[in-house]
């Protein structure tokens, strides 16, 4: 296992990159401009190593990232009806970010921090904690929150995120990682031939603005969104049920006693990436919109080009429907992980 951080300059900002990889040869890459994984490089069938999530060519891009790639997402994952947050006696309101509504913890959120970095390294793993600290009232949140995020490379090819918090007050905390992932690698080709497994029987619905509406949709009634039996994403993606979203970005409540809970296997390459969380829920993001920015393979991002694995409570819809999922009482710990374990099928 090998660990290294360089001091790159970002505009005005002073970023750490930090690399670590291990003896089968996959590296992962972040910042700690928003905790930020530019690269995670995993061999195909034939040992060829390449970038399996979406990276930006100019890293200066990443100082607007209005796509959020890769970034740490906190306060709250996800978006808060009308920024509307009663907690005990007292109505918050948050900062909106998305029109009315506030998305992915506000418009200065824990994916544009400089997060604080201390790395480490074993015989078997490598990574780094990644620390911060949100202040009472920042983006409208209640109490002085300390954060911690842990990523974490072992030898046999899984990467780890471990999520930890605890505040001075009763507040919400809901985080996640923002990663696009393609396992074509360097976005040869889109998702659409992607095989994807969930295990599921229900999905949240959403409203033409992604809302949730408190209502719970049996998976069974909408095979759209049944995925138990793997297949792949592009057959029900344009269906009309999902013009609202133009594709796939709704929240799965994840069948709690199986896992892992999903996995994502691209057959040109043999990559089989499989997915295990904590959490209850699943957004899966389709990449349904693309700011015109030049990725990595200097083409332009366009829809569909990837695709998120959001691991998280439900996002906070109408009535304040799904709160109590991201509510942190003062003094208890928050604890959340995931990992994604990188193999060949």
């Amino acid at each position: 296992m090998s660990i290294t951080i360089e001091a790159i300059q970002l505009g005005a900002k002073q970023v750490k990159k930090i690399t670590f990889s291990n003896q089968s040869g996959m590296v992962i890459e972040c910042l700690n401009l928003g905790g930020i994984i530019t690269k995670i490089m995993v061999p195909d069938r034939s040992g060829n190593l390449e970038n399996v999530v979406l990276a930006y060519k100019n890293l200066e891009d990443y100082l607007v990232n209005p796509a959020f790639f890769g970034a740490l997402v906190g306060r709250t994952a996800g978006r808060i009806y009308k920024g509307h947050a009663t907690i005990g006696n007292h109505t918050y309101q948050l900062t909106p970010s998305q029109g009315d509504h506030t998305l992915h913890g506000g418009l200065e959120g824990f994916d544009k921090k400089l997060w604080n970095v201390e790395s480490f390294h074993t015989s078997d793993s490598a990574g780094v904690h990644l620390s911060s600290f949100s202040p009472d009232g920042e983006e409208g949140y209640p109490g002085n929150l300390k954060v911690q995020v842990t990523y974490t490379l072992t030898e046999n090819n899984i990467f780890e995120i471990n999520y930890e918090a605890q505040c001075d007050q009763d507040t919400l905390v809901n985080l996640t990682n923002h990663s696009y992932f393609n396992l074509s690698g360097y976005e040869k080709e889109n998702i659409a031939n992607h095989i994807l497994q969930v295990r599921s029987d229900q999905v949240a619905a959403l409203d033409n603005t992604n809302i949730p509406t408190g209502q719970l949709l049996n998976i069974k009634a909408h095979p759209i969104f049944d995925f138990n039996t793997p297949r792949s994403l592009g057959t029900h993606i344009d269906d009309a049920f999902m013009a609202p979203q133009r594709g796939y970005d709704h929240p799965w409540i994840l069948t709690s006693d199986i896992k892992p809970c999903a996995s994502l296997y691209h057959e040109a390459t043999g990559r089989l990436m499989v997915v295990s969380t904590n959490q209850p829920a699943l957004v899966l993001y389709t990449m349904n919109f693309a700011d015109p920015l030049i990725l990595e393979n200097d083409t332009l991002a366009s829809p569909r080009r990837a695709i998120c694995f959001e691991t998280q409570n439900l996002p906070i819809g109408y009535n304040e429907c799904f709160k109590e999922g991201s509510l942190l009482k003062k003094g208890e710990p928050y604890k959340a992980s995931t990992q994604f374990k990188f193999c060949i099928k």
